[in-house]
């Protein structure tokens, strides 16, 4: 999900990087849908977290020890 902030909307350099972004996001097959505002029901989802404490807290650690158990030895 991508959100273009800018005050400046369209008409911003902003703009031009979410473009891009997002040409690169369906280029690499995923679905694009430009909405101009988003829905009522949308942002109730959003008001809420994506995932619980618990579950952001074991996937950083997963990825954390995943990451320094790989990385090369000086």
């Amino acid at each position: 999900m991508v959100f273009n902030g800018s005050p400046r909307a369209e008409y911003g350099n902003t703009h031009v990087r979410v473009d891009a972004f997002l040409e690169g996001a369906r280029e690499a097959g995923a679905e694009v849908v430009r909405m101009l505002k988003v829905s009522d029901a949308i942002m109730r989802k959003l008001e809420k977290p994506l995932v619980t404490d618990e579950q952001y807290m074991k996937g950083a650690d997963a990825y954390w020890d995943k990451s320094l158990t790989n990385r090369p030895q000086p």
